[in-house]
């Protein structure tokens, strides 16, 4: 349908109906129109609006636009996430699945693996897809966006519009057949990988929405505390005195921030509230809140390069499918695109594709 098609168009370049009117010349009603579907715009008009945008005009008769929900950012409040926000990342992550969409279209089945842990208790939720993914119970995740795009999960690194946002989740497609994550590119690796360990948590556990987005807020940050950072292992490792210099030491071994290690010793009752103030106090006083020391790299995910790859038989030119998939160019400014350089012949693929598994064209 053209009009859902125009208002992902005007949403993505992050205009309102007022403004890509008074840019076409026209009223705003005459948008509000076309977007439901009310006014068919002539071939001129739609020649304008793509122009406005930058999407190319094939874009504009390819059909409806495959379903993607909202996902976790039903469960955002509007407090934290600005509406205009929400409605970027959105828009910049359904476009990625455009791409992603006429991709796996093309190649051979990418097998979605991911464990469903509905009505079980939430820790047993995280030590469940921990196995499930193929990692040690108890040991640090060193890699966690590889083993989230081998069990079939899509995910993305965007430049979100505004700050509160470090990503959202949604299971995408006419069958919401394939988990798709949404990380802000811009945030710490730190902070990166325990947004990816709370999306986690709403994919496995919220398929359905159902509830407030409070709790289901909660039981992710709980999923992720355990995800990353197991009771068992935090008993072991997390000793009193519970110092900066200790914690700055697990930091690199758990790549999780200070702070997520301070509050977790706090949920296990390693440390009283009281020492947990105090720790926060000298953490203040280090300016830590705002800038921990110790970088943690940032994982960059790499299924959208392995599928340009498996399609092309290459991955050195983005330009090609973002034009035969009819998207704008615009889109390699909007996802971060890992840095291309030839792999070792011995290092497996993240996800299961291969070079030349692609249909004719």
């Amino acid at each position: 349908m053209i009009g859902e098609r125009v208002r992902l168009a005007r949403d993505y370049t992050g205009l309102s109906q007022a403004q890509l009117a008074n840019q076409m010349a026209v009223s705003q009603s005459t948008v509000a129109y076309i977007e439901r579907e009310r006014v068919v715009p002539s071939d001129a008009l739609l020649r304008k609006i793509a122009g406005t945008t930058g999407f190319p005009l094939p874009f504009f008769h390819k059909g409806d636009l495959d379903p993607f929900p909202l996902g976790s950012l039903l469960f955002r409040a509007r407090a934290k996430v600005p509406m205009a926000t929400r409605e970027d990342a959105h828009a910049k992550a359904r476009v990625a699945w455009e791409l992603a969409r006429y991709l796996l279209g093309r190649v051979k089945e990418w097998p979605v693996r991911l464990p469903q842990c509905t009505g079980i208790p939430v820790s047993q939720a995280a030590d469940a897809v921990r196995i499930g993914l193929g990692l040690p119970a108890e040991d640090p995740v060193n890699s966690l966006v590889p083993a989230l795009e081998r069990a079939g999960v899509l995910v993305t690194a965007i430049l979100t519009a505004g700050p509160g946002l470090d990503g959202f989740c949604a299971w995408a497609g006419t069958n919401a057949q394939r988990p798709v994550m949404v990380l802000d590119s811009a945030t710490p690796g730190d902070r990166m990988r325990w947004s990816a360990a709370h999306e986690l948590g709403h994919l496995v556990l919220h398929r359905t929405v159902r509830g407030g987005g409070d709790a289901a807020e909660r039981e992710a940050d709980a999923f992720a505390a355990q995800f990353l950072l197991p009771e068992n292992a935090m008993r072991r490792e997390l000793v009193a005195p519970v110092t900066l210099t200790g914690l700055a030491a697990l930091k690199v071994r758990w790549h999780v921030s200070i702070q997520a290690l301070v509050r977790r010793a706090r949920e296990l009752e390693i440390i009283t509230d009281r020492q947990y103030r105090y720790v926060f106090e000298q953490i203040g006083k280090q300016g830590w809140r705002t800038k921990e020391p110790i970088d943690v790299p940032r994982e960059q995910p790499q299924a959208l390069t392995q599928l340009i790859q498996a399609v092309y038989g290459t991955a050195d030119n983005f330009r090609r499918p973002l034009t035969e998939a009819g998207l704008p160019l615009s889109l390699l400014q909007s996802i971060a695109w890992p840095t291309l350089a030839p792999a070792p012949a011995e290092r497996p693929k993240v996800i299961a594709l291969h070079a030349g598994y692609h249909t004719d064209r």
